[in-house]
């Protein structure tokens, strides 16, 4: 079977959540014509694995009760298509950091006993690469919590890829908190800890290393749960920033999700989605301590990225560098002629930028620039 190119699954990202799960994230919404097969397919699949994932549970009870989080967790946090995968990816190189790879995060309930088989068939039916970026897909490689989140507990912000009319109740129900009860936070913190001590399990390492743009507005909730833990935010020129979301969120949703996407109507929830990322950040960062926080400007970081991991393990005085090191110039000299993906600047983003962003753009040295 060849991999198709385009960026599509026949099956919804849901099918790796519980039954009952699925059920409660799409009950109530509207399939629309020309995805219902999508719809009808991951209903199956996820009531067929099932029973498989709570096998899982049941099998792995005691190893997961025995697994600790011992080491404060490094949360790379950050606007989408800041950078933050090159960044995860590169920090994963270490042997001693643990990531959720794109396999957990699909089948979170089916990554310590049941990937053997189940793997191989999610790398028969998955694109060779992600939309815009061209960046290759791997079922081992580092990936984002989120999706994995979603498909424990219902509680994620990736729920608007499967239902994009939605999107404005999931940015003020699962980014900003608004109007959710106490008990399904509980639930989130319990699906992420689960998620982590799975991640730790499987790759054999000491310390969890998290890439999650929606983590950008959840700094308070994270620090509950890690009062330790060390927060990278990695900023970028708000043109190469948004001219990539945009193209880029859209194709997920039409390649996962089960209803069509506005135009119009996405572009301007999107951009708003920035503004109040940006806000979100600077109201919560003090709250973290100080020696626990560090910014980096992407351009930067491109231009010498080894040097700015060394400086992010002194400064978060992480395990040894120079054990690290051959590792991370390896994949530095590896991503040398990785090519990123178009920037299509268009009139609406410029005047969004020159509306809004002014003096952000000059703040942060990017004035005049795009």
């Amino acid at each position: 079977m060849s991999k198709t190119k385009k960026f599509s699954f026949p099956v919804s990202t849901l099918v790796g959540s519980t039954f009952g799960n699925f059920l409660n994230i799409t009950r109530g919404k509207k399939i629309y014509s020309g995805f219902w097969s999508r719809y009808f397919l991951t209903f199956i699949a996820s009531l067929i694995l099932d029973p498989f994932g709570r096998g899982e549970t049941l099998i792995k009870s005691n190893t997961l009760k025995k697994t600790q989080i011992s080491e404060p967790p490094v949360f790379i946090i950050g606007f989408w298509r800041s950078g933050t995968t090159f960044l995860h990816n590169l920090l994963c190189q270490d042997p001693n950091h643990a990531f959720v790879t794109t396999y957990q995060s699909i089948f979170p309930h089916h990554s310590l006993v049941n990937s053997g088989w189940l793997k191989n068939l999610a790398v028969l039916i998955a694109p060779e690469r992600r939309p815009v970026d061209n960046v290759k897909l791997n079922m081992n490689w580092p990936q984002e919590e989120e999706m994995g989140l979603g498909n424990i507990q219902p509680l994620s912000f990736y729920n608007y890829f499967y239902f994009p009319d939605h999107i404005e109740e999931y940015t003020q129900k699962y980014l900003l908190l608004n109007n959710i009860k106490e008990s399904e936070i509980e639930s989130w913190k319990k699906a992420y800890k689960l998620l982590i001590k799975k991640a730790l399990i499987i790759s054999n390492g000491k310390r969890f290393v998290s890439k999650n743009p929606p983590n950008t507005f959840r700094i308070p909730q994270i620090l509950k749960m890690f009062p330790d833990a060390k927060f990278i935010y990695l900023y970028r020129n708000p043109y190469r920033v948004l001219s990539s979301f945009l193209p880029f969120m859209k194709q997920v949703m039409l390649g996962v999700g089960f209803q069509n996407v506005n135009d119009e109507v996405m572009d301007k929830q999107l951009l708003n989605l920035y503004n109040l990322a940006l806000e979100k950040y600077e109201k919560d960062k003090g709250s973290i301590p100080k020696d626990n926080l560090i910014e980096v400007q992407y351009e930067q970081f491109k231009e010498n990225p080894l040097d700015t991991i060394k400086n992010i393990y002194n400064t978060f005085e992480l395990d040894e560098f120079s054990t690290a090191e051959p590792f991370l110039k390896n994949y530095i000299d590896s991503q040398k002629h990785q090519k990123s993906g178009g920037h299509h600047i268009t009139d609406h983003l410029t005047q969004f930028i020159k509306n809004n962003l002014q003096d952000y753009m000059e703040s942060k040295g990017y004035s005049n620039k795009i």
